[in-house]
């Protein structure tokens, strides 16, 4: 089971006065995900017998997304105030969003001896540490001037369209930010059945808004003022020289009673491949997929901001090598995993290196 914080991203106070605001989009409200794809690794395909389990999973990821957008202006609305009836210009822009977070996502679960439907009944929390950053760039185009506005003298039309570059370079300015601290508790109820040389397990996860949050910062330790709950399902094979692990988490959310906005539901896939070279030492490779189901939404009139990602599914994929060590018997797990995305719509794109720690509890 996984989570973790990503992406995010809101926009300056002064375009959200002038400019409306049309192009592609990115998905997800501020980019954020509560479940970091890629999560699961080796620990997947670890036997979970009765007993105590920690884990702590680290998570570094750098990547960026650009937004091309168009700026549509009414130049007879302050600051321009054009004293000419349906004066208007549009400016094509160009953002840019250069996005790194870091995490420790420490787990706890407890294996009872308990049976309820065929399956051992346990329990697991998940409560991040988590940094994340942004910066921005963007860059004006032409700006074009409708026939109304054509009508301006020459300098005026370049005062005007200085004053739009200017009002953008606020605009990315106002989206560059950072942020530290502890992020959303994750806890909730586990089924285990013992398929030997497999194991399922079922997982029904609440995500409760614990972390810090102010809907006028791009990034926060919290995903936002709202609830997720995600069912899991988990298929291990544990062979004698490989093991497969997959893990298929759903996400709901509720809205963001702060912003009135609802991220899409959606779906993380998490692979793990790994061959043994010896009684310690595996091998192999790590995939996820990211699939939004259901598109965003808000309610009322959408803000400069949330018109970039409204009515938007994203996706991305993502595949890499893995390497893990084994201390004897099962004392401990150590695994690696570098995973470069591909294939995305709709997010930022880029890589996360994860080095995970799972230490059952004798």
């Amino acid at each position: 089971m996984g989570s973790g914080n990503k992406r995010f991203t809101r926009m300056g106070s002064m375009l959200t006065v002038v400019i409306g605001v049309a192009g592609n989009a990115a998905a997800t409200e501020n980019f954020d995900l509560r479940y970091a794809p890629g999560f699961g690794g080796a620990d997947m395909s670890a036997p979970i017998d009765p007993g105590w389990y920690f884990q702590m999973p680290s998570y570094s990821y750098k990547g960026k997304v650009k937004l091309n957008s168009t700026a549509n202006v009414d130049l007879t609305a302050p600051p321009f105030n054009v004293p000419i009836p349906g004066a208007s210009a549009s400016t094509p822009v160009q953002t840019e969003i250069r996005v790194r977070i870091s995490a420790l996502a420490p787990r706890l679960t407890f294996m009872s001896t308990e049976q309820w439907l065929g399956a051992t009944v346990g329990v697991t929390a998940l409560l991040p540490l988590i940094e994340k950053k942004a910066d921005a760039s963007a860059a004006a185009g032409q700006t074009t001037f409708n026939a109304a506005a054509s009508l301006l003298p020459a300098a005026n039309q370049t005062a005007i369209a200085n004053g739009i570059g200017t009002a953008v370079a606020q605009q990315a300015s106002a989206l560059s930010s950072a942020s530290f601290g502890v992020g959303d508790l994750e806890l909730g109820p586990i089924l285990r059945w013992n398929l030997d040389p497999a194991q399922v397990l079922f997982g029904l996860i609440f995500a409760l808004p614990t972390g810090a949050y102010d809907k006028n910062r791009s990034t926060n330790p919290s995903a936002g003022n709202f609830y997720t709950v995600r069912p899991m399902v988990q298929y291990s094979h544990i062979g004698e020289s490989w093991d497969l692990g997959v893990r298929a988490a759903y996400s709901i959310n509720t809205r963001n009673r702060d912003t009135q906005y609802r991220s899409g539901d959606h779906l993380n896939v998490d692979v793990s491949l790994m061959i043994s070279l010896s009684e310690q030492l595996r091998v192999g490779a790590a995939g996820y997929a990211f699939l939004q189901t259901t598109r965003d939404t808000v309610n009322g009139t959408p803000t400069a901001l949330q018109a970039l990602t409204v009515g938007k599914k994203g996706r991305s994929f993502a595949i890499g090598p893995s390497l893990a060590w084994i201390k004897g018997t099962g004392d401990w797990l150590v695994e690696g995993r570098l995973l470069k995305e591909f294939s995305v719509q709709n997010r930022p794109e880029g890589t996360a290196l994860w080095i995970s720690l799972t230490v059952p509890l004798r």
